[in-house]
């Protein structure tokens, strides 16, 4: 039996976490600056990823897009439960899953190219990988893009048009406040206070979801949001 079983051994035995709380994990997990670097490496593999696949398929319609997307999304779904502590296989599912979430994203915006489309897309998608892929890094990076691009997508609500020409060049429309003087104070509630609330809530709710299988999905969405609540305003100024 290893040190962490008998740890938790030890904690069962003196009240601490219950009986039937799931077995920690066997492997200690690498280190956080490992996988930060690796996750950020993935999204730069899978912009790569995603050329290649474009100039190999040349996909020429938004419904071969969103079902290329959709089949590299499920590769990385399969490649995630093929070895769960093989780095290389982790980081080759990572990078075949951004590689799809750029291409399901890209095929929804295809037609319709605006600051508020690309930003909400990116935020459905972001929530999607966030439920549904079975990796630690994959749910925390789309936590903390999900809640960046929840920042854009207010913003873009209450500015239409805000900072555009800096994404599409000169000659779109600047952002006006349609709501006058409360515009400000408005963005800034709908910007903040949910992923606030979400964050307050997971983290007075951890003993209850840390003993449970809850954990695998509340964990990551905690440190994302954590992540995205310091980074959002930061991601956002240059568009300002």
């Amino acid at each position: 039996m290893s040190t962490v079983q008998e740890f938790a051994g030890k904690l069962r035995a003196q009240g601490v976490i219950p009986p039937d709380a799931p077995a920690p994990p066997e492997e200690a997990d690498r280190p956080w600056f490992v996988a930060l670097l690796q996750g950020v490496a993935g999204w730069l593999a899978g912009i790569f990823l995603l050329i290649f696949l474009g100039l190999v398929f040349k996909p020429e319609s938004g419904t071969t897009l969103f079902v290329l997307g959709v089949v590299l999304l499920g590769a990385a779904w399969l490649l995630y439960f093929a070895d769960r502590n093989a780095v290389f296989l982790d980081q080759l599912a990572l990078a075949i899953s951004i590689a799809g979430q750029f291409a399901v994203a890209a095929s929804v915006v295809k037609d319709h190219l605006t600051g508020l489309s690309i930003a909400s897309t990116a935020l459905a998608v972001q929530l999607v990988v966030l439920v549904l892929m079975p990796n630690k890094v994959a749910r925390t990076l789309a936590a903390l893009f999900a809640t960046i691009a929840w920042v854009f997508t207010v913003r873009y609500l209450f500015l239409p048009g805000s900072g555009e020409e800096l994404l599409f060049g000169v000659g779109r429309a600047s952002g006006d406040e349609p709501l006058g003087a409360t515009t400000p104070i408005l963005s800034w509630a709908l910007t903040w206070l949910p992923p606030l609330a979400i964050s307050g809530w997971l983290i007075l709710r951890e003993p209850s979801w840390m003993a449970s299988r809850l954990r695998r999905l509340a964990r990551p969405a905690l440190t994302g949001t954590l992540l995205g609540l310091s980074l959002g305003g930061i991601a956002a100024e240059p568009l300002r």
